[in-house]
């Protein structure tokens, strides 16, 4: 049995759309409008910046930024997991990852 065209294609339209997404030119353009500092000058901040949360998280701090939300290093405990093409077993090793938690701030703005 086909599928019209007609009930297919909101579908597909829905699952096509495309977000808008921030990049770091974007927020920088859009800081140096709200702060009228110059699009120089804020790109050093946020290299600075990138660069100090990388500096901390790699000595293992947790970054906390009041009001945004605080980022944490996390180690996941090595696991056995399955592989998908063989479906044996397969051990998986820890891992450590940066987790981010929101703050209330963001997290009220976003619903």
């Amino acid at each position: 049995m086909a599928i019209k065209k007609s009930v297919l294609s909101p579908y597909l339209q829905h699952t096509r759309l495309i977000k808008p997404t921030m990049n770091k030119a974007s927020l920088i353009n859009l800081v140096s409008e709200m702060s009228e500092m110059s699009k120089t000058d804020v790109k050093k901040v946020l290299e600075a910046t990138v660069n100090a949360l990388n500096k901390g998280l790699s000595e293992g701090e947790k970054v906390l930024l009041t009001g945004f939300g605080s980022f944490n290093v996390v180690e996941r405990a090595p696991r056995v997991g399955i592989n998908p093409k063989t479906l044996k077993p397969m051990n998986i090793p820890a891992k450590k990852f940066v987790k981010f938690v929101p703050g209330k701030d963001i997290s009220k703005n976003i619903h």
